[in-house]
This record gives structure tokens, sequence and C-alpha cells, in this order.
């Protein structure tokens, strides 16, 4: 599932997957990401009851939470972004991790160790940055910003960063569909398109058949067929 995160205020999400099943854990699907975690102390116990800080300096928000008693904390609906996450319990050092990154539909994990420490002590331990296990059950390709800039893109339009994920195939024009693409052999008219979380599809009565258009999945592309009317290039990544 290619995906497009926006940096600006708009965000594009590209999805392919209509039903997904997920044991124990529902998460939000949307332009938005979940960030869960597991607290242990020094002997690999969890620690119940920690105050949990997720930050983002550039958003200028904060969210905050505790871990259960098996020591597990979720922070869902977390807008893409660079994040700072902070652990604290009495009778322990405060834990810091900085640049947490989460894109557009990440679901993520992240395990942060607490040493037992003096209660007086004013002290914060600045952990390396964590390494993220990724819980989400689609398979998904992220294009960021850098990477955009860098690419001399056709008319500034993003199709040619869709065909940047495996499995995606160009298909051709008909009198019934439009050209799009197909993921791993799915069919182009199972493609939909979202802008800031509202629909980007289309339907009309164009021809006496059932179509994409019919089916309302035709992405709200301009009169040449670019992608630019959706979303300009320069708010997203």
């Amino acid at each position: 599932m290619p995906r497009l995160r926006d940096r600006c205020p708009c965000v594009f999400v590209l999805s392919f997957v209509l039903v997904i099943s997920i044991a124990n854990t529902v998460y939000a699907q949307g332009a938005t990401a979940t960030l869960s975690g597991v607290v242990t102390d020094q002997t690999g116990a969890v620690v119940p009851a920690v105050n949990i800080a997720v930050i983002s300096i550039a958003q200028g928000f904060q969210r905050t939470t505790t871990t259960n008693d098996e020591g597990i904390f979720v922070v869902p609906l977390l807008p893409p972004g660079n994040y700072t996450v902070k652990a604290e319990h009495e009778g322990f050092t405060p834990a810091e991790f900085r640049d947490v990154i989460l894109n557009v539909n990440d679901q993520r994990t992240v395990k942060i160790p607490l040493k037992v420490g003096n209660v007086t002590s004013q002290t914060v331990d600045v952990l390396d940055s964590p390494t993220l296990i990724d819980e989400s059950p689609a398979v998904g390709t992220t294009v960021d910003r850098q990477f955009v800039s860098n690419l001399p893109l056709n008319g500034r339009s993003f199709q040619s960063l869709i065909a940047l994920s495996p499995g995606v195939v160009v298909t051709p024009a008909t009198s019934f569909n439009r050209g799009q693409f197909s993921v791993n052999g799915q069919r182009a008219n199972a493609n939909y398109f979202t802008v800031d979380g509202v629909s980007a599809n289309i339907g009309a009565n164009s021809s006496d058949g059932i179509s994409q258009d019919f089916a309302g999945s035709l992405p709200g592309l301009n009169t040449f067929g670019g992608t630019n009317s959706l979303v300009s290039v320069d708010a997203l990544e």
C-alpha cells in the first residue's frame, strides 16, 4: 500500500485493503498513527502506572497516558510527525526517547527500559533512538519529503511515486475503466483515494456497464489525468 504523508495541512492516503482482521487489538485506520509500548525495569519486569508523554514540539501539542497492570500503553490518533516520548515513575530515573518518527497509518511499538534512581535526582536518561516494531498488517511504502523534492515529477503529479511500491503495475485505459494501476494483481477499480480522511473518488454514469466510474472508485483527477488537483506535491510527503 503506497502511503504519502502530508507535512502541511493535507494528508493523502491511498488504500488497497478494504477489510482487515486484527487479533486482540483494533487500531484506528486513517491519516493518523498509533504508538504503543511496554515499560520494563532493569530486571525485565513490567512496570505499571508509568506516566507516558508523547510530545510533538513542531506541532505544539502533547498526549499523555499511563501504563496498565501489564506495563503496556497505547496512544492512538497521532498526527504524522517527529515525537519525543517520556516515561516517568516514582523511584525510577525518567527516560526519554527522541526523534520517534511516525508516518501515516503507522502502528508502532517501542520498549522503554527504566532504571532505579534516586528520588532526589533530577537527571533524565536520554536513550538512543528506539527500534520501532511495525504492528500493522498492511504492506506499504512511505515516500519522504526529501525524496519527493529530488524527483523530476512530470506535471507535478505523484503518479510516478505510486509506481515505486513493489507489486504496482500500470493498467491500460479502456472504454469502461480509466487507466490506473494494479497492486499484486488486484483490480484497478479496487483502489481508493482519500484526502484528509475525505473521499477523493468520483462516480459518473459515463458508460452503460459496470466500470470504475459506476463504482465511484475513480480518483478525482484533473482534465489531463494528473493528481495535482487532489493535493499539491509541495503539500504532501
